[in-house]
């Protein structure tokens, strides 16, 4: 089965820094503003499972150089309550081939001696008894602009040394980067 939908979009959210209570937190330059991307989908569905769900993603580049991004599913039936999935941001598009988006990303500037989760971006989740699954990741870089395009949700958890999870179920198309 396969489905396609939901635009992908780009906003420039301003850091807003809170203290109170005498604890000071870090500032940003006035002028710095996190790049936030959102996406809802699927954008495609591999698996009549899954049919059902929907997706929301964010990433947030920071201007201290983090990103970070969330996962959040609906919509899994009660097949899927208690099954832990993998979920990963790949470089290519969603489309009707399972495979069109790609490998996973992995950050080039990576240390090559760090593990697959280090270099990856891993949003894992546990599908709760209300359907639900929800995963964020947080990582030290950016991604440039064009390197990532999408997140999937495999069949399995994903494999620490591999990296590997399974069949591909959905495809979100997301416009990673800054740049």
């Amino acid at each position: 089965m396969y489905s396609i939908g939901h635009p992908t979009f780009t906003t420039r959210v301003a850091v807003v820094v809170l203290c109170g209570a005498g604890l000071a937190l870090p500032t940003a330059p006035a002028n710095a503003a996190a790049q936030v991307v959102r996406a809802t989908g699927p954008t495609a569905v591999y698996d009549a499972s899954v049919a059902n769900i929907s997706t929301r993603v964010q990433a947030v580049s920071t201007p201290s150089g983090s990103t970070i991004v969330t996962l959040h599913a609906t919509g899994f039936s009660d097949s899927y309550v208690g099954r832990t999935l993998g979920a990963h941001v790949h470089v290519g598009v969603c489309g009707p081939d399972p495979l069109a988006a790609g490998p996973h990303y992995a950050n080039p500037s990576a240390d090559p001696d760090a593990s697959v989760e280090q270099r990856e971006i891993w949003l894992d989740f546990t599908v709760d008894a209300d359907g639900v699954g929800h995963a964020r990741a947080v990582r030290p870089w950016h991604i440039d602009a064009g390197d990532a395009n999408s997140v999937v949700i495999h069949a399995l958890p994903t494999d620490h040394t591999t990296g590997g999870a399974g069949a591909r179920l959905a495809c979100t198309t997301v416009r990673f980067g800054v740049g």
